[in-house]
Formats: structure tokens, sequence, C-alpha cells
């Protein structure tokens, strides 16, 4: 089983290295650690929506797509395809998701969209911002969130998560506007 051509388990150089063979091991244990914790983290993130319900599913979403990018850019796909996962596109989307379904869920005036509009865009920005600490952790990914080959990690990363204050601050206005749209242009065709 040990012997399989091209394969990560052993060379020939560990034939009968046990001790090889036992840190191999522990490496993927601890490794598996590593993630099932970050992925506990990441799905915890999600409770901290509750109180818009509405703003919850957007969010997934728009997780699930930076989540995939970031894979997709650390496995060295070519920018082009990698742009095909972008969660920016998803943001307008969530948009018209909100106004859509927000009579459903009660909120009627623009007032009411503003909160979850906005945890919407923040929620994008913190997933982003997710990923940027990702990159930073692990310098042999090269993706496009972070890159710390240009030294001053922590003031970047800093300088990183104020400018995605303001732009989730930006994105959840953006959707704001674009869920107000869709509910009014919603609420007329259902009144007529």
């Amino acid at each position: 089983m040990f012997r399989l051509e091209r394969s990560h388990f052993a060379g020939p150089q560990d034939y009968a290295n046990w001790a090889n063979l036992g840190r191999h091991v522990v490496g993927h244990v601890v490794i598996a650690i590593v993630l099932t914790i970050l992925v506990l983290i990441l799905m915890a993130s999600m409770q901290f929506l509750h109180r818009w319900p509405i703003a919850v599913g957007p969010a997934a979403v728009l997780g699930a797509l930076v989540i995939i990018r970031f894979w997709v850019e650390a496995m060295g796909v070519g920018p082009a395809q990698a742009a095909a996962w972008s969660s920016s596109v998803a943001l307008l989307i969530s948009g018209v998701y909100l106004g859509g379904v927000a009579s459903r869920f009660g909120l009627s005036s623009a007032r009411q969209l503003l909160a979850p509009a906005l945890a919407v865009g923040w929620t994008w920005r913190y997933w982003a911002f997710l990923a940027a600490l990702l990159g930073a952790a692990a310098p042999f990914y090269k993706t496009h969130f972070f890159d710390p080959s240009s030294g001053r990690v922590a003031a970047r990363l800093a300088s990183f998560a104020v400018g995605s204050i303001l732009e989730g601050f930006i994105a959840g206005l953006v959707v704001w506007a674009i869920a107000v749209w869709i509910a009014r242009a919603t609420r007329a065709a259902d009144q007529s």
C-alpha cells in the first residue's frame, strides 16, 4: 500500500520508517483539528445575524463564494477562471433578494431594510477579511485577498480591517438601494 507511485504517503527512503509514518499521520490529524475549528468558527459567525433572518441566506452565499474563490486561487487556478466565483456579483443579487422577500418578512419601509442591508454588506467584507487573514497566516497560498510577500503584514491587515468596515458600509448602502427599489417594484406589482 505504501509503494504507490507518485503517492504522498512515502518515498523509497521512507519504507519501514515508522517514525516518519507517525509524523505524517499526526500531521494529518493536526490539520484536521485546525480545519475543524476554523469551520466551526465560520459556521458560528452566521449566528450573529439572528436579529435579521432575512440576511442569513445572502450572507451564507457570500461566505461560500469567498471561500470557494480563496480555495480556487490557492489551488493555482488562473485569475480569469477564479473570477467566476466573484462575490461582488452575489452582493448585488443579495439586494434583489432582500427587496423581493422583504414583504414576506414584514419589512415594508425603506428604513426597515437598512439594517439587514448593512449587515449583508459588512458580512461580505467580514468573509473577505477572514480570507485575508488566512492568506496572511498561510503565505504559501497565493490569492488576491492578501499578499504577505510585501512585508508589514500586521499593519496591512489592520488597514484592510479598517477599509473593510468602510467598504462594508458602502456595499450595504448599495444593497439597501437595490432592495428598496425591488421592494417598491414588487409592492406595486402585488397591488395591481
